[in-house]
């Protein structure tokens, strides 16, 4: 399941996940097999329910089975247990916002990506502290994105503009 280039590299990706102590974070391309990676796709065809609440959040939710593998590699590379998240598909008019006053819960993030995307087109994920942006991630196909959300550090998905085409998926592992 997941790509074997991956086995016997904890070490390195542990080492490149603590380079920034502020955002502790690795992406890795490829992170599934291609027969896999299929699978994960055709499981997330359907409906998603949209959801919004326009002060806080837009984006569209769907109910999907652990990914117990993927669950325990992170857990290897950072020795905490991923948070729990919803898996979220945004898409034109999509976003998530800040608020001061709701800091989120320290703690590792693992998000999975389904779809390339294009930064022209909003929809980066970007982490900031007091004000100050820490980093900004564009999704790629089949990247898990492996960050340590320290105390004080919050994220928000960027408003997706007019020219997206399609939908960016970010599941939660």
């Amino acid at each position: 399941m997941i790509n074997e280039q991956y086995e016997g590299m904890i070490a390195n990706i542990k080492e490149a996940f603590a380079q920034d102590p502020d955002l502790p974070v690795v992406a890795l391309n490829s992170f599934l097999e291609e027969n896999a990676f299929q699978a994960l796709v055709e499981l997330c065809d359907g409906v998603w329910k949209k959801e919004c609440i326009p002060d806080q959040y837009s984006y569209a939710v769907k109910e999907l089975p652990p990914f117990d593998a993927v669950r325990a590699f992170v857990q290897e590379v950072t020795g905490q247990e991923p948070l729990s998240m919803p898996s979220r598909r945004f898409a034109h008019r999509d976003f998530t916002l800040l608020h001061d006053e709701v800091m989120p819960e320290p703690g590792v993030l693992a998000l999975f990506f389904l779809e390339d995307w294009n930064e022209d087109w909003g929809g980066s994920l970007v982490f900031m502290k007091e004000g100050e942006m820490l980093g900004r991630v564009t999704p790629m196909k089949n990247t898990l994105l492996i960050v340590e959300r320290k105390e004080n550090v919050q994220e928000f998905v960027q408003y997706i503009n007019h020219k997206a085409k399609g939908y960016v998926t970010m599941l939660a592992i």
